[in-house]
């Protein structure tokens, strides 16, 4: 995958044309064999744990965001992508008022991902997972079922932030988190 790239996510799902409507197929370069499709369903996405010679490890969390649908009631905040400079600006998967922001799936997975890749213990780190990150972009007129590579990266910061409900009624609690994405220079991006 080479950042910026934009592949083709399209149902039913198969990995076995390797190009899909003139794009690479999604499916084609990311399933390892025998392994469950890495699905991009919700904004965030932990790969099933595997079994590791030191215990059970996520093997990398997929990040999807929706730009298009930027200020609509739906996700009235926005994600910032800024890949060539190595950074991008995320929020959570909480939009529930009242709800513990630290209880969603994606939002827990992420909080864990952190505290590892934050931690001053080398063990620690050694464990943590990679976050790849790709956003939904349009080709020509088609809106849907198209990702754009952001890149591999670490979550280096999160911040509980105020957000508000699709009515712009009620606050809730969430956090927004900020990913550092390596350089892929050396590797042609």
């Amino acid at each position: 995958m080479i950042i910026g790239e934009i592949f083709r996510y399209a149902r039913p799902y198969d990995d076995t044309p390797g190009v899909v409507d003139d794009l690479p197929n999604y499916f084609h370069f990311t399933r390892s064999p025998g392994a469950k499709m890495p699905l991009l369903e919700s904004g965030i996405n932990p790969i099933q744990k595997i079994s590791a010679p030191d215990g059970q490890r996520c093997p990398a969390i997929l990040i999807s965001s929706s730009p298009h649908k930027i200020g609509s009631p739906e996700t009235p905040w926005q994600d910032f992508f800024d890949p060539d400079n190595g950074h991008v600006h995320y929020y959570g998967d909480n939009k529930k008022p009242g709800a513990d922001p630290t209880m969603p799936n994606g939002n827990k997975a992420l909080l864990e991902q952190f505290s590892l890749q934050s931690s001053p213990e080398v063990s620690a780190r050694e464990i943590s997972c990679p976050i790849i990150v790709f956003k939904r972009v349009r080709v020509g007129k088609r809106a849907k079922g198209n990702v754009q590579f952001q890149g591999v990266g670490i979550v280096t910061r999160s911040s509980r932030v105020t957000q508000y409900d699709r009515q712009h009624e009620r606050p809730f609690s969430n956090y927004a988190f900020d990913f550092t994405i390596f350089s892929l220079t050396a590797e042609d991006e």
